[in-house]
């Protein structure tokens, strides 16, 4: 279930993002398409937050659901 929520070694992860730094970028997203919802937040706080709340209450009901069986 928790392979879901790791979609990148720890390993990949720390090159990014060290990669990252060595480049002194200001804002650094790893895993990169992670950069639509921080520009999504971006634009429109607002928005991003009811997108979260939705995404939160499904994973629960989803959780809930195999926690049944």
């Amino acid at each position: 279930m928790l392979e879901k929520f790791r979609p990148m070694s720890p390993t990949l992860f720390a090159q990014k993002v060290l990669k990252s730094v060595a480049k002194n970028k200001a804002i650094i997203i790893v895993p990169s398409w992670w950069k639509v919802f921080w520009w999504m937040n971006r634009l429109s706080h607002s928005l991003g937050i009811l997108i979260a709340q939705k995404h939160y209450q499904s994973m629960q009901k989803k959780l809930t659901k195999e926690q049944k069986i």
